[in-house]
Protein backbone atom coordinates (compact mmCIF):
# COMPACT_ATOMS: atom_id res chain seq x y z
CA UNK A 1 0.00 0.00 0.00
CA UNK A 2 1.33 3.72 -0.85
CA UNK A 3 2.67 5.53 2.27
CA UNK A 4 0.01 8.54 1.59
CA UNK A 5 -2.93 6.03 0.69
CA UNK A 6 -1.92 4.32 4.34
CA UNK A 7 -1.56 7.79 6.30
CA UNK A 8 -4.96 9.12 4.90
CA UNK A 9 -6.54 5.62 6.32
CA UNK A 10 -4.39 6.05 10.24
CA UNK A 11 -5.84 9.72 10.12
CA UNK A 12 -9.11 8.59 9.32
CA UNK A 13 -9.19 5.64 11.27
CA UNK A 14 -7.23 7.47 14.59
CA UNK A 15 -9.87 10.46 13.64
CA UNK A 16 -13.10 8.25 13.79
CA UNK A 17 -11.55 6.49 17.14
CA UNK A 18 -11.35 9.85 18.36
CA UNK A 19 -14.82 10.80 17.73
CA UNK A 20 -16.29 7.29 19.34
CA UNK A 21 -14.10 8.03 22.74
CA UNK A 22 -15.74 11.62 22.87
CA UNK A 23 -19.44 10.03 22.00
CA UNK A 24 -19.42 6.74 23.87
CA UNK A 25 -22.32 4.83 22.84
CA UNK A 26 -22.49 5.66 19.68
CA UNK A 27 -20.67 3.03 16.33
CA UNK A 28 -18.36 4.56 14.24
CA UNK A 29 -18.60 3.07 10.69
CA UNK A 30 -15.35 2.95 9.58
CA UNK A 31 -14.03 1.44 5.82
CA UNK A 32 -11.43 -1.39 6.99
CA UNK A 33 -8.36 -1.85 4.55
CA UNK A 34 -7.65 -5.48 3.72
CA UNK A 35 -5.67 -6.27 6.68
CA UNK A 36 -9.03 -5.52 8.45
CA UNK A 37 -10.57 -3.29 11.31
CA UNK A 38 -8.78 -4.74 14.09
CA UNK A 39 -5.26 -3.90 12.49
CA UNK A 40 -6.00 -0.71 11.14
CA UNK A 41 -7.24 0.35 15.08
CA UNK A 42 -4.13 -1.32 16.56
CA UNK A 43 -1.32 0.27 13.55
CA UNK A 44 -3.27 3.85 14.89
CA UNK A 45 -2.89 3.03 18.64
CA UNK A 46 0.22 0.63 18.75
CA UNK A 47 4.40 1.31 18.64
CA UNK A 48 7.22 0.31 19.78
CA UNK A 49 6.91 2.18 22.93
CA UNK A 50 3.82 0.25 24.33
CA UNK A 51 3.25 -3.30 24.77
CA UNK A 52 0.23 -5.98 24.15
CA UNK A 53 -1.25 -9.06 24.99
CA UNK A 54 -3.52 -11.42 22.93
CA UNK A 55 -6.01 -13.80 24.62
CA UNK A 56 -8.81 -16.22 23.00
CA UNK A 57 -8.55 -17.34 19.99
CA UNK A 58 -5.70 -17.31 17.20
CA UNK A 59 -3.29 -15.68 19.56
CA UNK A 60 -0.52 -17.74 18.43
CA UNK A 61 -1.11 -16.12 14.73
CA UNK A 62 -1.91 -12.69 15.58
CA UNK A 63 0.70 -11.82 18.20
CA UNK A 64 3.28 -12.26 15.57
CA UNK A 65 1.31 -10.15 12.97
CA UNK A 66 0.78 -7.22 15.47
CA UNK A 67 4.17 -6.80 16.04
CA UNK A 68 5.31 -6.92 12.80
CA UNK A 69 2.69 -3.98 12.17
CA UNK A 70 3.30 -2.23 14.63
CA UNK A 71 6.78 -2.59 16.18
CA UNK A 72 4.70 -3.57 19.73
CA UNK A 73 6.14 -5.82 21.99
CA UNK A 74 3.88 -8.79 23.59
CA UNK A 75 3.58 -8.60 27.85
CA UNK A 76 1.35 -10.90 30.33
CA UNK A 77 -2.19 -9.96 31.04
CA UNK A 78 -1.09 -7.59 33.97
CA UNK A 79 1.60 -5.16 32.75
CA UNK A 80 0.26 -4.93 28.93
CA UNK A 81 -0.46 -1.56 27.82
CA UNK A 82 -3.31 -2.71 25.44
CA UNK A 83 -5.08 -6.27 26.06
CA UNK A 84 -6.95 -7.70 22.91
CA UNK A 85 -9.55 -10.59 23.70
CA UNK A 86 -10.34 -11.79 20.50
CA UNK A 87 -14.44 -13.08 21.72
CA UNK A 88 -15.78 -15.06 24.10
CA UNK A 89 -15.29 -14.67 28.05
CA UNK A 90 -12.56 -13.44 29.71
CA UNK A 91 -12.76 -15.99 32.45
CA UNK A 92 -10.94 -14.09 35.28
CA UNK A 93 -8.24 -12.40 33.54
CA UNK A 94 -9.86 -9.44 32.77
CA UNK A 95 -9.74 -8.62 36.56
CA UNK A 96 -5.35 -8.95 36.27
CA UNK A 97 -5.35 -5.89 33.73
CA UNK A 98 -3.54 -2.76 35.57
CA UNK A 99 -5.98 0.00 36.51
CA UNK A 100 -3.24 2.76 36.67
CA UNK A 101 -2.77 4.33 40.38
CA UNK A 102 -4.34 8.04 41.76
CA UNK A 103 -1.05 9.28 40.73
CA UNK A 104 -1.12 7.79 37.07
CA UNK A 105 -4.31 7.23 36.29
CA UNK A 106 -3.25 7.10 32.26
CA UNK A 107 -1.64 3.96 33.24
CA UNK A 108 -4.52 1.66 32.86
CA UNK A 109 -4.56 -0.19 29.97
CA UNK A 110 -6.72 -0.39 27.09
CA UNK A 111 -9.22 -3.51 26.64
CA UNK A 112 -9.83 -4.35 23.27
CA UNK A 113 -12.89 -6.65 22.40
CA UNK A 114 -12.20 -7.99 18.61
CA UNK A 115 -15.16 -10.28 16.63
CA UNK A 116 -18.04 -8.65 18.59
CA UNK A 117 -21.57 -7.84 16.83
CA UNK A 118 -22.70 -4.40 17.33
CA UNK A 119 -25.93 -3.80 16.14
CA UNK A 120 -26.56 -0.11 15.05
CA UNK A 121 -30.35 -0.57 14.16
CA UNK A 122 -31.40 -1.69 16.98
CA UNK A 123 -34.17 0.41 19.02
CA UNK A 124 -34.16 -0.42 22.19
CA UNK A 125 -30.54 -0.24 23.87
CA UNK A 126 -29.23 -3.67 25.93
CA UNK A 127 -26.75 -1.15 27.96
CA UNK A 128 -27.17 2.34 29.22
CA UNK A 129 -24.32 4.81 29.84
CA UNK A 130 -24.19 7.81 31.96
CA UNK A 131 -20.79 10.09 32.23
CA UNK A 132 -18.91 13.04 29.85
CA UNK A 133 -19.57 13.47 26.44
CA UNK A 134 -22.92 10.79 26.56
CA UNK A 135 -26.41 12.37 25.87
CA UNK A 136 -29.22 11.03 28.47
CA UNK A 137 -30.77 8.13 27.17
CA UNK A 138 -27.90 7.05 25.26
CA UNK A 139 -27.28 3.09 25.07
CA UNK A 140 -25.56 0.66 22.83
CA UNK A 141 -26.32 -3.23 22.49
CA UNK A 142 -22.98 -5.45 21.72
CA UNK A 143 -24.40 -8.68 20.85
CA UNK A 144 -21.03 -10.32 20.95
CA UNK A 145 -19.78 -9.19 24.48
CA UNK A 146 -21.15 -11.76 26.95
CA UNK A 147 -23.25 -9.69 29.61
CA UNK A 148 -20.92 -10.59 32.16
CA UNK A 149 -17.89 -8.51 30.18
CA UNK A 150 -19.61 -5.22 31.14
CA UNK A 151 -20.38 -6.05 34.32
CA UNK A 152 -16.87 -6.49 34.78
CA UNK A 153 -16.16 -3.82 33.34
CA UNK A 154 -18.20 -1.68 35.42
CA UNK A 155 -16.53 -3.23 38.18
CA UNK A 156 -13.27 -2.55 37.08
CA UNK A 157 -14.30 1.21 36.08
CA UNK A 158 -16.12 1.85 39.36
CA UNK A 159 -13.02 3.86 41.27
CA UNK A 160 -12.21 6.84 38.94
CA UNK A 161 -10.03 8.06 37.71
CA UNK A 162 -8.53 4.53 37.83
CA UNK A 163 -9.81 2.16 35.61
CA UNK A 164 -9.22 0.40 31.74
CA UNK A 165 -10.59 2.36 28.59
CA UNK A 166 -12.42 0.08 26.27
CA UNK A 167 -12.69 -0.46 22.60
CA UNK A 168 -15.30 -3.02 20.74
CA UNK A 169 -14.18 -3.87 17.48
CA UNK A 170 -16.60 -5.43 15.12
CA UNK A 171 -16.17 -6.01 11.41
CA UNK A 172 -16.56 -2.47 10.62
CA UNK A 173 -17.52 -0.55 13.58
CA UNK A 174 -16.00 0.98 16.62
CA UNK A 175 -17.62 1.79 19.72
CA UNK A 176 -15.92 3.10 22.39
CA UNK A 177 -15.78 2.99 26.46
CA UNK A 178 -13.87 5.50 28.67
CA UNK A 179 -13.03 4.50 31.87
CA UNK A 180 -15.22 7.99 33.36
CA UNK A 181 -18.15 6.34 31.40
CA UNK A 182 -20.84 4.05 33.94
CA UNK A 183 -22.39 1.09 32.30
CA UNK A 184 -26.00 -0.18 33.34
CA UNK A 185 -27.87 -3.07 32.19
CA UNK A 186 -31.45 -1.81 30.79
CA UNK A 187 -33.75 -5.09 31.21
Amino acid sequence: MGTDIKIARNQGTFRELMNAFARPGSLAAITPSSEGLLMDVLDVLLDHEVSFCVLGKNKESMEPEITAVTGSRTADTGSADFVIFAAGDTGDELYKVKRGSLEYPDKGATVIYYGAVLDENKKIADHSFKGPGIAAGTGFTAPGIPEGELKKLSEINSEYPLGVDTVIISENNILCIPRSSKIGVVK
